[in-house]
């Protein structure tokens, strides 16, 4: 799973402090597997050469401009992620609707927000970085780029639907919201146990 999602299930109450660490540890370890097995693949089969997600500097120095496309961008995955999962019901085959539906959306959002590369998850742009350059990246604007700015947005959605739906936001019930209107039949339902 994408690092800055999960601090948003975190945040969100979908995972607790452990399950999150091992999500991100996971997608560390499996982006540090994954570049090198696939570029033994393309050489073999001899496919176009692999790419990742970079931002350029030039124009960019501060790295303001790709921290606020990477922040945007995963802020609007986690708005897609919540609607599209949490809260439209798409029936008997909803696994699939569900998965086109983020699918394209993550692609829509890569062309949207080139900015960065993009990467819209930091496990991306920082695997991506020790496979092609040897290591962990040196430079904090790397860091700056693909970890706070794509966490912080994570954590906006996170929060904006905390308002929305009236769940807790770090383990804190907000002083807002809800704004969704919660069904009538579980209302009824509870005031029956009651």
């Amino acid at each position: 799973m994408n690092p800055a999602m999960s601090v948003a299930m975190f945040s969100l109450g979908k995972c607790d402090y452990t399950e999150m660490c091992v999500r991100i540890a996971g997608a560390m370890g499996g982006g540090l597997v994954a570049f090198p097995l696939f570029k033994a693949m393309t050489d073999v089969l001899g496919w176009t050469e692999l790419g990742g997600p970079e931002f350029n500097a030039d124009g960019d120095e501060d790295g303001s401009a790709a921290a606020w496309s990477e922040f945007t961008a995963t802020m609007l995955l986690g708005f897609l992620i919540y609607i599209v999962n949490w809260e439209l019901n798409f029936g008997k085959h909803h696994y699939w609707i569900k998965q086109s539906l983020t699918a394209f959306g993550i692609r829509a959002l890569i062309e949207v927000f080139p900015t960065a590369g993009p990467a819209i998850n930091p496990m991306l742009g920082t695997t991506w970085a020790v496979f092609a350059y040897g290591g962990f990246p040196e430079d904090v604007r790397h860091y700056l780029v693909y970890w706070v700015a794509s966490i912080l947005g994570a954590l906006v959605s996170a929060f904006a639907y905390a308002v929305y739906d009236g769940c807790d936001f770090l383990g804190t019930k907000l002083p807002i919201g809800p704004i969704k209107k919660k069904p009538e039949a579980k209302t009824e339902a509870k005031k029956k146990k009651n």
